[in-house]
């Protein structure tokens, strides 16, 4: 233990023995013994302090020094119970302690307490201390230096309270009451306290914000000063005012404030009967319903809006009930059901006579009410007519507060032009996937076709260039090979690129007037030297008069490849027959020849890019098979149609018509 905590408590026991010894000697009286009885068995706390040399402080030249010896070198050197179970102490916690020790938590506020108690002398101070455990500790006392003959101090004297709970309530109320204040004037609304007068009293912050006066400009006026002359009936606001205060009913009522600046506003009052301070009063809430008011106006705008929107609207607005029946349409969705009027129409059975067969309104509704809302609905519906139209529907649930189904309200949308628009667009897509599939298995077929000959035409040329002991004879063959090969060859690629040509749209379509004979006989005459080379007979037909309008690189194209082929499957002494007809809408050529005829096997291929359908002809001849591609598109580039009718060994007749204007 301490030297000078034992030092105390001896000094304690000391004292304790000298009362004892002076009651049984008779040498204190009766009061004494009383006092020291008052000191153990009292509630408030005792303690005494001593210092072993005395502390000048009044004339003192150096007063820090001496409050840090005060705070520093005092010891506690006796003490009661109730002291020592406010610190929840044993007595051997406390002896010998100084005031230094008891403010380890917070040194600079037990300087200033014992600065107090030096200059006062004594005095009734509120500390904020700590148990031995740590625990925070409020204590009120009442300290009392000792002093010597010379006026210097040696010892101090305190009686304390431990008024923690007390403080505790205190912080608390102070809490609630700061709470309550910034609830008061956190309100947005405006709230002022009035007496009996009608006199204002207190408001919160709302009420400033609201008006845009101070606290003093409003306390001690009435809702006279906050009124626009001849806006409010103030005689009314008065005796609802009173009738509040004296009978505590609650009254509400529209009244028009002035602002600070002027400016004139709607709001709302209620009046409610209260207590502040232990008074009788009345609590004044009133709230800006300008935005509301502005409000209602729009509200009415919107349902004029709403009116017309309703009336004019495109598309179907209706509202039925549960059981099917029709409460209200819009003039578009009996317009769009085929009925004349909204009367007819609610007459109808929804299920059996609006709904086709393949829709369960049933089914919709169980749906509808699981979900609450069904968007983006589509399906059939009759028509008065008999006629069906495809419609979109989005509809959802209304209930009431007790959650029952009160009807049902929604849009319907007809959507048949878009339905068909759709379709159509999902079989141009397949024709699209089919045409680009097409494409690439033609692309395959022509870079193998426009490769594979050349294999052979690089052999005729390493011969011509390397065999030296060739015969003019053999050189003749060898040149005529290759010369052949290489036209085939560049009419292949004259094609691909023709055909390349329209599929990117850049080949040029200029449709004229022209006369089909005329330009039919510039075309055969080329032919003449191949056609009696085979001894075939060509017969054409064609009136001079007849005339027809279609480009005419295209049709000079068209008729080149449809008798370039009819010569090349035409044997020796064969026949062909070119004509050219016009009926009222189209100009129609027909090409017939006595050639060897394409099985029905073929006849599919003959259009298709990707067959890629290539016969050689009855000399041998080659070609693209591109020709009867082109010309399919070189007619549809006109509107026109191509067929064929063939039979193998007998012959081909290839058609092809284009209207005449």
């Amino acid at each position: 233990m301490d030297p000078k905590k034992k030092q105390a408590q001896n000094r304690s026991k000391k004292v304790s023995q000298d009362l004892a010894d002076n009651a049984e000697t008779g040498a204190i009286n009766n009061k004494d013994i009383q006092l020291e009885v008052f000191f153990k068995q009292s509630l408030d706390g005792f303690f005494f302090m001593d210092i072993d040399t005395p502390i000048e402080w009044k004339d003192s030249v150096d007063k820090e020094e001496a409050l840090k010896k005060f705070y520093t070198e005092q010891k506690v050197t006796k003490v009661n119970k109730a002291f020592l179970d406010q610190y929840g102490a044993k007595e051997e916690d406390i002896m010998g302690i100084s005031p230094a020790d008891f403010f380890l938590h917070n040194p600079q506020h037990g300087l200033e307490v014992c600065r107090e108690i030096l200059n006062l002398g004594h005095t009734t101070i509120i500390t904020d201390e700590r148990k031995i455990d740590g625990t925070q500790i409020w204590v009120e006392g009442n300290y009392f230096l000792f002093k010597n003959s010379q006026d210097q101090i040696t010892g101090l004297f305190g009686i304390q309270r431990d008024i923690t709970e007390r403080k505790q309530v205190e912080v608390d109320l102070r809490e609630r009451e700061e709470s309550y204040k910034e609830l008061f004037n956190s309100i947005s609304d405006s709230i002022y306290i009035l007496n009996r007068d009608g006199y204002i009293i207190e408001i919160n912050r709302g009420t400033l914000l609201m008006y845009g006066y101070s606290r003093e400009e409003l306390l001690g006026k009435t809702l006279s000063y906050l009124s626009p002359k001849k806006a409010n009936d103030l005689i009314i606001v008065n005796n609802l005012l009173r009738e509040t205060f004296t009978t505590g009913k609650t009254n509400q009522f529209d009244f028009y404030g002035l602002r600070k600046n002027n400016e004139i506003f709607p709001k709302n009052i209620i009046f409610n009967r209260g207590k502040y301070n232990g008074k009788e009063v009345v609590f004044a809430i009133g709230r800006d319903i300008s935005d509301r008011k502005k409000a209602e106006e729009k509200l009415r705008e919107s349902e004029e809006r709403f009116r017309r929107i309703y009336e004019d609207a495109p598309i179907g607005i209706f509202r039925t009930t549960p059981d099917g029946k029709i409460l209200i349409t819009n003039p578009a969705l009996i317009k769009m059901l085929g009925y004349d009027s909204f009367e007819e129409l609610k007459s109808l059975d929804i299920e059996k006579q609006i709904y086709t067969h393949n829709f369960s309104r049933k089914d919709f509704i169980k749906e509808l009410e699981k979900k609450g809302s069904l968007a983006g609905s589509e399906f059939s519906m009759k028509r008065k007519d008999g006629s069906f139209i495809c419609v979109r529907e989005n509809a959802r649930v209304v209930r009431d507060s007790s959650n029952k189904i009160l009807y049902y309200e929604g849009t319907i949308e007809d959507v048949s032009e878009r339905k068909l628009a759709e379709e159509k667009l999902i079989a141009s897509e397949k024709q699209l996937r089919e045409t680009n599939m097409m494409k690439d298995k033609f692309f395959s077929i022509i870079a193998h076709d426009l490769r594979s000959p050349f294999q052979g035409l690089l052999g005729i040329s390493s011969i011509l260039s390397e065999e030296e002991d060739l015969t003019l004879e053999e050189r003749v063959l060898y040149a005529k090979k290759l010369n052949e090969g290489l036209k085939t060859q560049y009419t292949l690629l004259d094609d691909l690129l023709a055909w390349s040509r329209l599929q990117r749209g850049v080949m040029e379509y200029k449709p004229e007037v022209s006369l089909p004979r005329e330009d039919i006989e510039e075309v055969l005459n080329p032919f003449n030297t191949t056609i009696e080379k085979k001894k075939i007979v060509l017969t054409f037909v064609c009136e001079e008069t007849l005339s027809a309008k279609y480009d005419k690189n295209m049709f000079g194209a068209l008729i080149r490849n449809l008798i370039s082929n009819a010569i090349k499957f035409t044997q020796d002494n064969g026949s062909i027959f070119l004509k050219a007809k016009q009926t009222d809408k189209d100009l129609i050529i027909s090409v017939t020849d006595s050639g060897i005829g394409i099985s029905k096997e073929d006849l599919p291929k003959l259009f298709r890019i990707d067959s890629h359908f290539v016969r050689r002809g009855t000399h041998d001849e080659g070609g693209s098979g591109l020709g009867l591609v082109l010309c399919k598109e070189f007619i549809e580039k006109h509107g026109g149609k191509m067929w064929v009718e063939s039979e193998v060994n007998v012959g081909s007749t290839f058609s092809f018509s284009i209207p005449k204007n």
